[in-house]
Formats: C-alpha cells, sequence, structure tokens
C-alpha cells in the first residue's frame, strides 16, 4: 500500500463502539432513522414539507414515549443494538428470531459514516442471536439503492414483493437459510 492509498484507508475509519439498545435510546434513534432516510425519502419524491411534517410527529413527546416503550418491551427474541461515536448514536439495527422466520426490523446509519464499516459491525454483531435454520427477512425503501447494495453483498435477494410501505415503496428481500440453501 503506498502513502496515499494509506492516508485514504486512515480517513475512512472511525472508532465507534456497539452497544445493546436502550429505552433511553428513543430519541436519538428516532433522529438517526429520520436523518438517515432524508436523502432517499427526497428521491421517493417526497417534499422537504413532508419530510419536515414527519419529522415533527417523529420527534414529538408521544411518539418517543412509544419508542422507548417499544424498546423496553424487546422480549427474548428481540435484539437491538447501536453503534456510537462518543456518546452520539449513529447506527441502528433491530431484529426479531423467529421460529419460523427471522425479521430485520430496522437498519440505520447516518449518512456521513456509511462506507466505514458500521453496518457491516452491526450486521455481524447481531446475526449470531437469529436463528440459523429459518430464512431472514427485511423490507427496504425501493428507492435507496446504496442499502439494497449492501444486503445483496450480506446475501440477501429480492423475493419481488413490494408494499406500499409507511412513507415510500418498500421492497422483500430474504437472507436463505443454511438448511435451505
Amino acid at each position: 500500500m503506498n502513502n496515499l492509498e494509506q492516508n485514504n484507508a486512515e480517513k475512512e475509519r472511525v472508532e465507534f463502539v456497539i452497544d445493546q439498545v436502550s429505552p433511553k435510546d428513543a430519541y436519538d434513534i428516532q433522529k438517526l432513522i429520520l436523518d438517515a432516510a432524508r436523502e432517499v425519502y427526497l428521491n421517493g419524491g417526497k417534499t422537504v414539507e413532508e419530510i419536515e411534517k414527519n419529522a415533527e410527529v417523529a420527534l414529538s413527546h408521544d411518539s418517543i414515549k412509544k419508542v422507548a416503550e417499544g424498546l423496553s418491551e424487546f422480549t427474548e427474541n428481540d435484539k437491538g443494538i447501536v453503534a456510537k461515536v462518543g456518546d452520539r448514536i449513529v447506527g441502528y439495527f433491530s431484529v426479531e428470531r423467529g421460529d419460523d422466520k427471522n425479521e430485520v426490523k430496522a437498519a440505520f446509519v447516518l449518512p456521513e459514516f456509511q462506507g466505514k464499516g458500521i453496518a457491516s459491525k452491526l450486521w455481524n454483531d447481531i446475526k449470531g442471536f437469529l436463528n440459523p435454520d429459518v430464512d431472514t427477512y427485511l423490507g427496504v425503501y425501493s428507492t435507496n439503492v446504496n442499502a439494497i447494495n449492501f444486503y445483496k453483498k450480506l446475501g440477501f435477494e429480492e423475493t419481488g414483493k413490494i408494499s406500499t410501505g409507511r412513507i415510500l415503496p418498500e421492497m422483500e428481500m430474504v437472507l436463505k437459510s443454511v438448511k435451505a440453501k
């Protein structure tokens, strides 16, 4: 590796820690999701006004309270983890383990921290929690090309199912279990 390549590689690295999610993280997680999805919403045809209105609702006291309650109600089949740079949450993954299927409930990394290995580390930390004998499903905004490509690198495949989604159309993807292959 020459000096230029080494300098570029050092610029890409970022120090972060992985931690269990906590109800006290509710506001930061909501803010992270909004910030991470902003460009995807714009690419999907949402206006700045629509995004700001959605953010106002998502960051309201009632919404934050509901998110915190949801995080506190995780069962032995739920797991959520966050990536932190200092005290700042820059990534969040949440999954549900099941007997018939696993589901990735949330997977977000702030845009300025994408491409730095955070999503891969979050996935590698959380995938061991999942039931290896069943398929793992997720929904991803169909306009989120970066996320789709990331999931494909992990081995996820498009199922062909598209749903209307809460905000934008979502595409279903599946990672086949070792048994199914």
